[in-house]
């Protein structure tokens, strides 16, 4: 591929606009050593969080999942589920709007 060839790393993305008042407990909870993070590492294909905080917007953050395949992220969250969406309900509250960008796969120099 031009520019790098693609690796089988992927990461699923996210975008977040956070309520400003919630910042604090939002980094905690989504943050590389957050909750998240730590019910992800209950995974062996999970290779870690990174979170991304926006200069120019505040509340603006983007969150990359990385996973050692779409599979095994898929495997996860199927046998992790109702866990996985009662982990969701319950932090909700803390963004005003989560959008999801996609599964990204890493590009490595070539």
């Amino acid at each position: 591929m031009e520019g790098g060839e693609s690796a089988h790393v992927p990461g699923l993305v996210y975008e977040y606009e956070v309520d400003p008042t919630r910042v604090a407990r939002f980094e905690k909870m989504y943050g590389p050593d957050g909750e998240w993070a730590g019910f992800f590492r209950g995974s062996a294909g999970y290779l870690g969080t990174e979170l991304f905080r926006d200069p120019t917007k505040p509340g603006r953050y983007l969150l990359i999942d990385r996973w050692i395949s779409a599979e095994a992220a898929a495997r996860f969250l199927a046998e992790r589920a109702v866990e996985y969406e009662r982990r969701s309900r319950d932090t909700a509250q803390l963004y005003l709007r989560e959008l999801r960008l996609g599964a990204f796969d890493a590009v490595t120099a070539g």
